[in-house]
């Protein structure tokens, strides 16, 4: 299995799968990438949370830094920022 999927070959969730996940409503996937306790994907008006913030979480890991400093990735098209 690659480090970026999960069992189900997904490499990232919508915020409602991820918190479903977890036995959660939509809006404590928010609340968390609100206050920067989860990593989030933007770009072309989605947001996603990676597969491994899934794995993280559900493995205990979430220490003080939980991205590392990583909470908002961008997709770069063209040179441009697009998110």
């Amino acid at each position: 299995m690659s480090e970026h999927t999960t069992k189900d070959n997904r490499a990232a969730y919508t915020f409602a799968e991820f918190a479903k996940l977890f036995g959660k409503d939509r809006s404590w996937t928010y609340r968390l990438a609100e206050k920067n306790k989860i990593a989030v994907i933007k770009g072309y008006g989605y947001a996603l949370v990676p597969a491994s913030e899934a794995k993280r979480l559900s493995s205990g890991l979430s220490g003080k830094e939980p991205n590392s400093g990583l909470t908002t990735l961008k997709l770069i098209h063209a040179g441009k920022n697009v998110g």
